[in-house]
């Protein structure tokens, strides 16, 4: 799950995770008529009328994965936005949602991988190590956060347009309120059924959809959803201006669609990556950020007599709310 030792409920959490060797594995590879498809699938493919067997494509890979991964284990999911070899999301849990997160991830990711391997006809990890995890101390910096998130494909000069951008992003959803449905053909059901060796068997009628759900940052689920709306469209037009000065100024230009779809997904960025500490705390002020940071203090502090007591052999042992019990390792004798 990551580094993250302490989960608070109704904190928002950030999550960016990069592809190994920052691959663009991630760039688009859709049609132009029907995003949910890959580019090499008919347009009439999803047609219940003939057999065509589907293709899917990155967008609807990483919207199905996600929308999968709230039903198996549900958590409050703000935001999911992607850049070509890294992505970023915001999370919140309810006190009965904790124990939840280390699931939703694993199951996000693993089918994102699996699949995107599967695709790209190669093997071995997807991601480089565990994603980076950071508290988020305040509504304005989450906020902030999940706008970033929204707009870093502007930023990066990946797209004029987040509304427009071909890549995967959530902005439909928020700004513009347009449900997002993905769809997965259930292959172990129609394995179960018989599989091919059923000659009128098909496996789109085992085609299933799920709306992947975005739930409202805590600070704005008192606004009406027009409210909301119109908030990440301001904000996020007001990014895109100034991502786009800024990209004139430094005498770059924004990438073609034609020139996004053309990247070659083993390909990587030319110049090596600036290395940063994980931010321990993302938060608006200083003052927030040191209050946090001693605050998790105390718990970690709690924690650790609460493991040394556990591990002691005292499993009632009562541990800090947010927090895991360490696991108890035995040697086993198998000679």
């Amino acid at each position: 799950m990551g580094d993250l030792r302490i989960l608070k409920p109704g904190v928002v959490y950030e999550l960016t995770h990069t592809l190994v060797d920052r691959e663009y594995s991630f760039r688009p590879d859709h049609r132009r008529d029907n995003a949910l498809l890959h580019e090499d699938s008919p347009a009439e493919a999803l047609s219940p009328s003939n057999g065509l067997i589907p293709e899917p494509s990155l967008i609807n890979i990483i919207g199905y994965a996600f929308a999968r991964a709230l039903e198996q284990a549900p958590v409050r999911l703000h935001s999911v936005e992607l850049n070509v070899n890294h992505l970023h999301l915001t999370f919140s849990v309810t006190r009965l949602q904790i124990v939840w997160v280390p699931a939703f991830l694993r199951n996000a990711f693993s089918l994102i991988a699996i699949s995107i391997n599967r695709r790209l006809e190669r093997e071995g990890h997807l991601f480089a190590g565990k994603p980076r995890i950071s508290e988020v101390g305040d509504d304005a910096e989450a906020q902030r956060l999940v706008l970033y998130g929204m707009t870093n494909a502007v930023k990066d000069g990946l797209t004029q347009s987040t509304k427009r951008s071909p890549l995967f992003n959530t902005y439909r959803i928020q700004a513009l309120g347009r449900p997002q449905k993905y769809w997965a053909i259930d292959w172990t059901a129609f394995g179960v059924a018989g599989g091919f060796a059923r000659k009128t068997h098909r496996p789109k009628n085992y085609l299933k959809w799920k709306e992947l759900v975005i739930h409202p940052l805590p600070s704005m689920e008192g606004m009406s959803n027009q409210q909301r709306q119109a908030f990440f469209r301001k904000q996020v037009q007001d990014l895109e201006a100034f991502h786009a000065k800024a990209l004139k100024d430094e005498g770059r230009r924004f990438m073609t669609v034609e020139e996004l779809f053309a990247l070659d997904p083993r390909a990587r960025p030319k110049k090596p990556r600036k290395k940063t500490p994980k931010p321990t705390v993302h938060a608006s002020s200083e003052a927030v950020r040191k209050a946090i940071i001693e605050e998790n203090r105390e718990i970690e502090k709690a924690h650790r007599i609460a493991s040394i007591a556990y591990l002691a052999g005292a499993v009632d042992v009562v541990f800090p709310e947010g927090t895991y019990k360490p696991p108890i390792v035995r040697p086993v004798w198998s000679g």
